[in-house]
């Protein structure tokens, strides 16, 4: 059991990485001239998901609330809207990777229950 969440953690620390050196690279030579982003939000049978484009390529999906352990899920449109904008918008200002904290989830008076 202690070997299989160090390899779960292992696996997450590593996925992490490549998905920040992915984004650092990816901001880092984009050209601002015609760059569109977009935010969607979609409902599965679980909650509220959102998922952010770059040039109408999927970047980031988030299915769960970030910076919550466990898996838990956006009870509504709203919610995940309002974290996907603040997302969106550390992209925007190139914040690599956009993480988002406990504090912020917090301070955004979403919805939380498992």
């Amino acid at each position: 059991m202690k070997k299989h969440k160090i390899y779960i953690a292992s696996f997450l620390t590593i996925a992490l990485a490549v998905v920040g050196l992915n984004l650092v690279i990816f901001l880092t030579n984009r050209d601002n001239v015609g760059f569109e982003e977009s935010l969607v939000i979609t409902q599965n049978d679980k909650g509220w998901i959102y998922e952010i484009y770059v040039d109408k390529k999927l970047l980031i999906k988030q299915e769960t609330i970030p910076a919550i352990s466990g898996e838990c899920y956006f009870e509504n449109k709203g919610d995940a809207e309002k974290i996907g904008y603040l997302v969106l918008d550390k992209l925007k200002n190139g914040v690599v990777p956009p993480t988002v904290s406990f504090q912020e989830i917090m301070s955004s008076n979403i919805i939380i229950s498992n």
